[in-house]
């Protein structure tokens, strides 16, 4: 195990915070959690929110639909690596001389985002992007004119890295992240941390990579660097825990109400597919969808009897996972 710092993980995350922020803070509102945004994060969202540059726009565009943002990360991160912290323009650099294989693995965490077989065709891709049109525009370059699909991934995010260190967030979370780094003992961790790896953990997840902090931009990301799961799903909680600023990628899957009726549902009695979809009045797709999502945050658990599979809540993750959302809420920005 080792530690890293991601600085493209700001940007991105920031990004996502920026376009969904009047629909953030409401939630947050709603939740009656004590949040702040500091000047320097206004100022990032700020700078962001009005550029006219064609290419931030897209990558906008792109933010609107927060599971497929995040898949932008498979761009930029060096899969071996023994730094401890990757710069902005490193990891730009690195997107720009190595998009023609890392857009395969962009393709690939995509179809398996939408539910989609690896081996599927672009058309049944193009098809599925129909339900995504936000993320489809770009998609449809990845896949037609990779050349177009590049400089709207350089261009867009080195504007947008501008901004974030002209905000000055840069200086602020580089001075968090090498505090935090210089309390953390190897291999012995710091019992918050060791909590969290415990909760998001899977017991074959072997080799990790974690990106720090809380209290400032930054969110925190567990990272198998097979690069098979980064946060994507509908970015899945088991994977990932929030800054403050970002709590929003857990209220985005929460705020639909029908998996909020499926959790409640499912705190009382274990059930199957079928028996939920007709006590909800709902497809047995829709159901599908909501309890795979669901069960990839590790909310929801799942046996099989026979020929059916049972689902129940997960109590103890759920509760935990809203005590830890809760806390970084709460820390004064």
């Amino acid at each position: 195990m080792k530690l890293m710092y991601l600085e493209i993980i700001e940007t991105i995350m920031g990004t996502l915070f920026a376009t969904n922020r009047g629909n953030v803070l409401k939630e947050i509102k709603s939740l009656k959690l004590d949040y702040h945004m500091n000047e320097r994060t206004k100022a990032f969202c700020d700078l962001l929110n009005s550029e006219k540059d064609w290419t931030v726009k897209r990558i906008r565009q792109i933010a609107r639909s927060n599971s497929h943002m995040f898949l932008l990360f498979s761009f930029f991160f060096p899969i071996l690596t023994d730094k401890t912290m990757i710069t902005l323009n490193e990891a730009i650099s690195y997107a720009e001389q190595h998009f023609d294989e890392t857009k395969d693995v962009f393709l690939d965490q995509l179809k398996e985002t939408l539910g989609l077989e690896r081996s599927c065709t672009t058309k049944e891709l193009k098809q599925k992007l129909d339900e995504h049109p936000a993320s489809k525009w770009f998609v449809s370059q990845v896949i037609d004119f990779p050349d177009m699909a590049k400089t709207v991934l350089i261009q867009g995010f080195d504007k947008i890295c501008s901004f974030y260190k002209e905000s000055g967030l840069i200086d602020e979370n580089r001075d968090a992240v090498e505090k935090a780094m210089r309390g953390m003992k190897k291999p012995d961790f710091s019992d918050e941390l060791a909590e969290v790896l415990h909760y998001y953990l899977k017991e074959n997840v072997k080799s990790i990579e974690i990106v720090s902090l809380q209290n400032t931009m930054p969110f925190t990301i567990v990272h198998r660097k097979d690069l098979t799961v980064i946060g994507t799903r509908s970015l899945e909680v088991k994977n990932l825990f929030f800054g403050q600023h970002f709590a929003s990628l857990g209220l985005s899957v929460l705020k639909d109400l029908s998996r909020l009726r499926i959790l409640k549902l499912l705190s009382k009695e274990e059930l199957y597919l079928d028996e939920i979809a007709k006590k909800l009045d709902l497809t047995k797709a829709t159901v599908c969808h909501h309890v795979s999502m669901l069960h990839n945050l590790g909310f929801v658990v799942s046996e099989k009897r026979g020929v059916r599979t049972y689902f129940r809540l997960n109590r103890d993750n759920f509760e935990r996972f809203l005590s830890i959302l809760s806390k970084e809420l709460r820390v004064s920005s």
